[in-house]
């Protein structure tokens, strides 16, 4: 062994016998762990330097992020050869590295690989999301199409039962329930970015300040709370009902954090992306939010898993639910970012980072609310569903109104149909349909080619790929109901 050699490597090297006794350690090695060196001596072993770098605030880190199997480090840590990742409450990250040197020694190497690692955890993080919120946004699709069946039929059961005060509660009750399995579909889109959003310019101020009174209105909470808006920030284009929700999740989490008496920081900067991949693209300004506590903070384990539908580390699973997920969904709607910032006892900060963007989908604001009567008519409607049972409670609340309906299973379906000499007042359509024919294309065909017929599109799901061109058409979101989808059909008929 040539020790000037080894001297010169800026890793922190050490050298073991065929014992595991530590016979060499290079300078570098308190470089890279301030406090490993004073820890051992010409005694200690390897399993000695394992103890000393945990002793030093470090775990191991096994790999793909498990961190349940951090107590089986030791035997990776003197596997020759071998290689064990360390990562500190800071996400500081080590490597050790072994490999034999000759016939009678190891030789084993420290280095920092903070940087590295933290950007594959970061990309192995958004995978994992990105696979949760697909599949959310499946779940919520299909959510919808239930709900929009069974509060269909409830509806429509509602009139018979108008005289029976205990069928009526029963039913109102079970029209309760699907309200809130709405709210949920509705959020489980967001979360899969398959919901198109209702955007429009928005003062950040003009949002945050209302929710901080409500919350010291509704609780006696012993909470100092700093606010920094400047006056020159930029509005953002987004779902104010979205960002509402967002917001008050963030406040939420921070009011949790301090148990109720601390301090939470609320700030908002205009800021210029600067991670674009070519100098000739324009740069995309934004407007960065941060909501600061200096609660008990998030070790790793839970930071990791901080965005995940239902995960919660309360107890009874009080509190379990979607929570910072739908952040993480109105951050991916908007096509920004949000990361969070936490070590255990020093606190957490959230930071959400919008684009100001360009103007986006907006969909119709919702009618006020009539009497059912004033929605009914006599026109002809062509039903375009694929789903049937969905296409039969759409048919049944359509003709409860009084219309005349036709019905095609897709696209291709109901344009044979109009080719054929069938003729309606409106098309009411899903959105994505099998067949190779979108609900907006085919709205499209119909509209440059039989120009009196009305369009009213619905879906609970729209891929963002597929989203262009719903703002060409009224909007109707899953689950309607009958009023809502007589208010929005009466509409468009009575238009000239």
């Amino acid at each position: 062994m040539t020790e000037i050699a080894l001297t010169k490597i800026e890793d922190g090297v050490l050298v073991f016998n065929n014992s595991g006794k530590l016979t060499f350690w290079s300078e570098y090695c308190e470089a890279i762990l301030p406090g490993l060196i004073s820890n051992l001596d010409g005694n200690s072993l390897i399993e000695d330097v394992y103890a000393a770098i945990t002793n030093l605030g470090y775990t191991v880190l096994p790999p793909e992020g498990e961190f349940d199997r951090a107590d089986a480090g030791l035997l990776e840590f003197k596997s020759v050869p071998g290689e064990v990742e360390f990562v500190s409450d800071a996400e500081d990250v080590l490597r050790w590295t072994t490999r034999r040197l000759g016939d009678a020694e190891i030789i084993a190497t420290l280095s920092n690989n903070t940087g590295i690692a933290k950007r594959r955890l970061r990309e192995a993080r958004l995978a994992k999301m990105f696979s949760i919120s697909e599949m959310s946004g499946h779940i919520g699709h299909d959510l919808n199409n239930f709900l929009t069946i069974i509060q269909g039929n409830l509806e429509l059961l509602e009139t018979f039962v108008a005289d029976d005060e205990k069928l009526s509660r029963w039913v109102a009750a079970a029209i309760v329930a699907t309200e809130r399995g709405s709210d949920m579909a509705k959020n489980l889109l967001y979360l899969g970015r398959r919901r198109p959003a209702n955007r429009r310019d928005v003062e950040i101020g003009e949002v945050i300040l209302p929710i901080i009174e409500k919350w010291q209105d509704q609780n006696n909470l012993n909470l100092q709370i700093d606010i920094l808006i400047p006056s020159d920030l930029n509005t953002v284009r987004v779902d104010v009902g979205h960002f509402e929700i967002v917001l008050e999740q963030l406040l939420l989490n921070a009011i949790e954090a301090v148990d109720g008496d601390g301090v939470i920081s609320i700030s908002a900067e205009n800021f210029v992306a600067n991670d674009i991949e070519s100098e000739d693209e324009e740069r995309q300004p934004g407007v960065r939010i941060a909501i600061s506590d200096n609660g008990i903070g998030m070790p790793i384990a839970v930071k990791e898993r901080a965005f995940e539908p239902y995960f919660t580390t309360k107890k009874d699973q009080k509190g379990a639910g979607l929570g910072l997920s739908i952040v993480f969904g109105f951050a991916r709607q908007t096509d920004g970012m949000i990361t969070l910032e936490s070590n255990p006892k020093q606190g957490t900060t959230a930071t959400l980072e919008i684009p100001v963007g360009e103007r986006k989908i907006i969909l119709p604001q919702t009618l006020d609310g009539k009497e059912l009567s004033l929605f009914s008519g006599n026109e002809r409607i062509l039903v375009v569903e694929d789903d049937s049972a969905v296409r039969a409670i759409a048919v049944e609340m359509l003709s409860h109104l009084g219309y005349e309906i036709v019905q095609a299973i897709d696209a291709t379906d109901a344009l044979e149909q109009l080719e054929k000499g069938c003729v309606v007042d409106l098309v009411f359509s899903d959105v994505i349909m099998p067949g190779g024919i979108s609900g907006i294309q085919m709205a499209r065909i119909i509209r440059d080619k039989y120009r009196g017929f009305k369009i009213l599109l619905a879906s609970g799901y729209v891929d963002s790929e597929k989203m262009g061109g719903i703002d060409e058409f009224t909007y109707l979101g899953k689950p309607y109901d009958q009023k809502l989808l007589g208010q929005h059909v009466r509409e468009l008929l009575d238009q000239s």
